[in-house]
């Protein structure tokens, strides 16, 4: 319910959304279905968030910590580069 409407937003204003989870199978298939957008099964441990190709959003910490710390990219070179490795990383590869 929390990303629920956020999702519906971003659906409503046509923002390409794509992602890619690790973890339990089925849970994936409930949030795909539940949130109406095509998740990938990735065995990648990573949170990341890449913005018009031109940000990036990096996590350096997994879930267990009690608070997040990320580092945040304003390079569009970078974060180009970095959108590709992760499409093809989606098998989505140029």
């Amino acid at each position: 319910k929390l990303f629920q409407q956020t999702f519906e937003n971003l659906r409503k204003s046509n923002i390409k959304i794509k992602m890619a989870l690790s973890g339990d199978e089925n849970l994936i298939k409930q949030l795909s279905k539940a949130f109406n957008i095509k998740i990938k099964k990735v065995s990648i441990n990573a949170k990341f968030f890449i913005i018009d190709r031109k940000e990036i959003l990096f996590y350096l910490s997994k879930n267990e910590a009690k608070e997040d710390i990320a580092i945040w990219l304003n390079s569009e070179f970078f974060a180009q580069a970095f959108a590709v490795l992760f499409e093809m990383a989606l098998g989505e590869g140029r």
